[in-house]
């Protein structure tokens, strides 16, 4: 099996190891979900009929688009120690060993849709997270 190192560049805040007001940090959408009051119509695991395991993604995928999430979590960290930066969703930017991205650093910061930040800065005073804010570029194995 071979292993490829990735590099991503993203502007968020680099909340360090714990991220206490999610309690699922593998599946961040679903802590929304259940912050912001989603009820699936069926539990998911009485679903036996293809049809119904379709229609159940289906309506979280349409309640997700009318609820998308103002951030993005990255693990920085190398799986013993997890570090946490909460991005603005549409900053980040990816590239793998070979494959180089040219950037113009003078634009990163015009570059961060004005929406987007402005609901992801909301998000982090609301939950309380604090840190440095800022671009970040980290890599790690993948």
């Amino acid at each position: 099996m071979s292993r490829s190192i990735e590099a991503v560049l993203c502007y968020g805040v680099w909340a360090g190891e714990e991220i206490p007001w999610i309690d699922t940090p593998d599946d961040p959408a679903a802590w929304w979900r259940k912050q912001n009051g989603y009820k699936p119509l069926f539990d998911f695991t009485n679903a036996l009929r293809p049809a119904d395991v379709s229609a159940y993604f289906a309506e979280q995928k349409r309640w997700d688009d009318l609820h998308p999430m103002p951030i993005l979590l990255h693990n920085d960290g190398d799986g013993d120690e997890e570090c946490w930066i909460v991005a603005v969703p549409g900053t980040t930017i990816r590239t793998d060993w070979g494959s180089p991205v040219r950037l113009e650093p003078h634009s990163l910061d015009t570059s961060i849709p004005g929406d987007k930040l402005a609901a992801w800065k909301a998000f982090i005073a609301k939950y309380g997270i604090t840190g440095t804010e800022g671009w970040f570029m980290f890599s790690y194995y993948c």
